[in-house]
C-alpha cells in the first residue's frame, strides 16, 4: 500500500486569515472545516466521527468566551460500524451511548461509506449553492485516520490526493502539527495529546475532568474536540505564550483544594456571574456539601501556613549554627527530608 498523500498542512497564520482573525475588519472566507476521527481495533474501523463548521454560519458572529458562539454552529455525525464477528453487546452499547454531541447511528460498512461521502459532497456543494466551495480537512494526527479508512477492506474510503481518491480536500489542518510548529514561536505545549491541548487552550469548562476532557476515545467526541482546539488555536494565538505558561488549574492546587473541586462536580454548582463573588454557602445545593468544601479549603490553607512557618524556623535555626562539616550538614538534610516524608505519608 503506497503512503498516504495529503496536501501541505496550512499554517496557523493561514488559518487565522481564513477565519477573518488577522484583521479586526476582516470577515471569514467562504469555507467549510470538516473534522474526522476514527476509533479502530487493529485494521478494523469501529467508529467514524465527523464535526463540521461552515464559515457562512459565523460570518457576523464574534467567537465569544471559549469560542462558544462558533462552537454552537458545529454539526456532528457519529457512525458506529455494525460487525458480525467479535461483537460484544457491552462494547456496542458503550459506543452507541458515548457521544456527547449527537445521537449515534448504527450502520453497516457500505452505509457508513455512503454517509461519509454524502456529508463531504454536501459540504463541497452547499445546501443552496451550485458553485464548488473550499473544504478543509481537520484532524489530530490526521494521516493515521485517513490511512486507516483507505486500508480498511470493508470501507475502502480513499480521501487522499491519489489517483483513486474519492474526495480531494483543499487543505489540511493537523492540530498536532500546528502545536508542534508553535515551538518556533516560543510556545511549548507540555503535551500534544488532544485532551491536554483542549484543557490548555481552555475549552468550555463543562467538558473538563481532573486530567483532561470528558468522553475522549469516542470518534464523535474526539472529532468535535479537535475542531474546538483548531478554533481556539486561531482565536487565542496572540495570547498563547502567556496561556501555555499557566499551570493546570487542579494540578497547581493543594490536594485538599482539588478534593473540594471534585466535590463540586457531584452536583450542579451555582454559576457565578462575571464580577460578582458568590459566598461558598450559596455555591452548593446543600449545606453539607458547602460545609465540606469550606472545611477542605480551610485545612489546605492552614497546612500551607504551618509548613511555611516550619520552613522559616528551620532556616533561622540553620543560619544561627556555626559552620559544620560536610557529614553533619548531610545528616541534617537527610533528617529534614525524612521528617517531611513521614508527614506526607501520614496525610496520604
Amino acid at each position: 500500500m503506497p503512503p498516504v498523500v495529503l496536501p501541505r498542512t496550512t499554517d496557523i497564520l493561514g488559518l487565522r486569515k481564513t477565519l477573518g482573525l488577522d484583521d479586526p475588519n476582516a470577515k471569514p472566507q467562504d469555507a467549510v472545516f470538516v473534522s474526522i476521527d476514527t476509533e479502530f481495533r487493529g485494521e478494523e474501523v469501529l467508529e467514524i466521527g465527523i464535526s463540521s463548521l461552515d464559515t457562512r454560519d459565523i460570518m457576523d458572529t464574534a467567537p465569544g468566551r471559549y469560542a462558544k458562539n462558533w462552537i454552537s454552529k458545529f454539526k456532528h455525525q457519529h457512525l458506529v460500524i455494525a460487525r458480525t464477528a467479535n461483537v460484544s453487546p457491552s462494547d456496542t452499547t458503550f459506543r452507541l451511548g458515548g457521544s456527547l454531541f449527537c445521537k449515534s447511528q448504527w450502520v453497516g460498512s457500505s452505509d457508513a461509506r455512503t454517509l461519509v461521502l454524502a456529508q463531504l459532497r454536501l459540504a463541497r456543494q452547499g445546501a443552496s449553492s451550485s458553485a464548488a466551495r473550499t473544504v478543509h480537512l481537520v484532524g489530530q494526527s490526521i494521516g493515521g485516520d485517513i490511512g486507516l479508512l483507505q486500508r480498511s477492506t470493508s470501507l475502502r474510503l480513499d480521501l487522499t490526493h491519489g489517483a483513486d481518491s474519492l474526495f480531494a480536500f483543499d487543505g489540511v489542518f493537523d492540530t498536532s502539527e500546528i502545536a508542534h510548529a508553535a515551538t518556533e514561536h516560543g510556545i511549548n505545549f507540555h503535551s500534544r495529546q488532544l485532551g491536554h491541548l483542549a484543557r490548555t487552550l481552555h475549552v468550555d469548562p463543562r467538558y473538563w475532568t481532573d486530567s483532561g476532557v470528558r468522553g475522549t476515545h469516542n470518534a464523535s467526541n474526539d472529532a468535535a474536540y479537535t475542531l474546538m482546539v483548531l478554533l481556539l488555536l486561531a482565536v487565542r494565538w496572540e495570547e498563547l505564550p502567556q496561556i501555555v505558561k499557566m499551570p493546570s488549574r487542579l494540578a497547581s492546587q493543594p490536594r485538599e483544594v482539588a478534593k473540594a473541586a471534585r466535590i463540586a462536580k457531584r452536583s450542579s454548582k451555582v454559576k457565578k456571574p462575571d464580577g460578582v463573588r458568590v459566598p461558598i454557602s450559596e455555591q452548593y445545593p446543600t449545606k453539607k456539601l458547602a460545609k465540606q468544601a469550606a472545611n477542605e479549603i480551610w485545612k489546605a490553607r492552614y497546612q500551607e501556613r504551618k509548613n511555611a512557618a516550619h520552613q522559616a524556623r528551620l532556616a533561622e535555626k540553620l543560619a544561627s549554627l556555626p559552620p559544620r562539616s560536610f557529614v553533619e550538614v548531610a545528616s541534617a538534610v537527610v533528617f529534614a527530608w525524612t521528617w517531611r516524608l513521614r508527614r506526607w505519608f501520614r496525610r496520604n
